[in-house]
């Protein structure tokens, strides 16, 4: 269980019933994109391997092509005896974030992100 928030309170009676379609229609959008992930992935399996322009009628309706991209992490990990031969150490440069916010503090409040996160209030 979280712990109590410490922000203020700010009642939203009014919004309540768009609030209530709002997290009804969150709860559908998963259901939906549950179900459109299984049919995507039903028809990737049938795919298999090969690259193609996958059609409905003669109307393109799908690519599946392997990209210029690789899943580095998972490679090492499946192959860490060759993954080992390869590691190289670098020197990066990067901010002091700890640095600047303690000597431009008020400069970066400007940059300060927000969250607009849902309460979970069945775990509560």
């Amino acid at each position: 269980m979280t712990a109590p928030s410490k922000l203020p309170k700010l009642a939203l009676d009014q919004f309540a019933p768009k609030i209530q379609a709002a997290l009804e229609a969150r709860e559908e959008a998963k259901k939906l994109l549950a179900f459109a992930d299984a049919i995507e992935q039903e028809i990737k399996d049938f795919i298999g391997d090969r690259d193609v322009e996958a059609t409905v009628f003669g109307v393109p309706v799908y690519t599946y092509q392997r990209k210029a991209a690789y899943a580095w992490r998972q490679f090492q990990n499946d192959n860490p005896h060759i993954a080992e031969r390869f590691m190289v150490e670098k020197v990066v440069k990067e901010l002091d974030k700890n640095a600047v916010l303690k000597n431009f503090g008020d400069v970066l409040a400007n940059y300060q992100t927000r969250e607009f996160r849902h309460i979970n209030r069945k775990a509560a």
